[in-house]
């Protein structure tokens, strides 16, 4: 379609600027998004790069969601950048097709890599003493994640493409990428549910997943607290006396001696004296030795 068609005294090109600047707020926000996942990640890789040299069963997931989300940041952002410069002049059918394509890739990836640490970080907390993922299961479950989601962008091709877009105002017609809305009802209708189901079901994993790690931590922090405080109830210093803290935090003080058998001592507590041994008594002590 020719961009110097003129209609209503406007051309394709006049039409096209003027909705690219109504989207400059957009463009900001995806600029800023852009910049700030890109520096995250990297400085995220770096650290697991440099930092954490030494591989760690962990931190295994987290330099590969860091890769694939800076992937989907980079390609996303220019992408949508990319459309909001073309509103009306996007006339490409196939390549709209590719980029929503290679959109359904990079958005789901990092998605189902947050469910697998999710379910990893499961099994490390709240069923320690079961065996943890393998390095085998961990690779299958990378390769499985590009399977899925590769199979969740199959569609996507189907669904959208350059769709006429008609100015009422101008009484003109452009060319954008967007949904098809004839032809190919069965995928698109597939495909809307799928995303339904896929977007509920992991909500609703997450959501369990780290519900239940979230449980287990805090009843750890308590019982780690209460144990603590119990060993601090009691305090025996070494004159013999128990200082007991009570939870009001006042303390009582008492004598060790006075929990002693009545048989030990005949019913009566001993009797300190300050007698001083007399020359007799030395005496037969001196005796008694040789």
């Amino acid at each position: 379609m020719n961009t110097s068609d003129i209609g209503s005294n406007i051309t394709f090109s006049e039409w096209n600027d003027e909705i690219t600047r109504s989207l400059i707020p957009n463009i900001i926000v995806l600029s800023v998004y852009l910049v700030l996942g890109i520096c995250g990640n990297f400085i995220v890789l770096l650290v697991y790069g440099f930092q954490f040299k030494e591989p760690s069963e962990e931190r295994y997931f987290i330099p590969v969601l860091a890769t694939f989300d800076m992937t989907a940041t980079l390609y996303l952002a220019v992408n949508y950048i990319f459309q909001c410069f073309n509103q009306v002049t996007f006339s490409n059918n196939f390549g709209c097709k590719t980029l929503v394509f290679i959109t359904g890739l990079a958005t789901t990836n990092p998605v189902f890599i947050l469910v697998i640490i999710a379910v990893q970080r499961y099994m490390k907390i709240c069923v320690p003493f079961k065996q943890s993922m393998s390095i085998l299961m961990k690779r299958m479950a990378l390769v499985l994640t590009n399977v899925v989601s590769l199979l969740y962008a199959m569609p996507l091709p189907f669904v959208y493409g350059s769709v006429p877009y008609r100015s009422v105002r101008y009484g003109i017609s452009g060319m954008r990428c967007g949904r098809l809305r004839e032809g190919h009802a069965f995928m698109s209708n597939l495909h809307a549910i799928v995303a339904c189901v896929l977007v509920f079901v992991i909500v609703i994993t997450l959501t369990i997943l780290y519900g239940r790690i979230g449980y287990t931590v805090f009843r750890n922090l308590e019982m780690k607290k209460r144990f603590t405080r119990d060993e601090k109830n009691i305090e025996t210093n070494s004159e013999g006396v128990s200082t007991e803290v009570r939870d009001d935090g006042m303390s009582a003080t008492t004598d060790k001696t006075s929990n002693l058998s009545q048989d030990k001592y005949d019913g009566q507590r001993p009797i300190e004296t300050n007698e001083k041994p007399t020359a007799s008594k030395k005496r037969r002590k001196h005796i008694a030795r040789n």
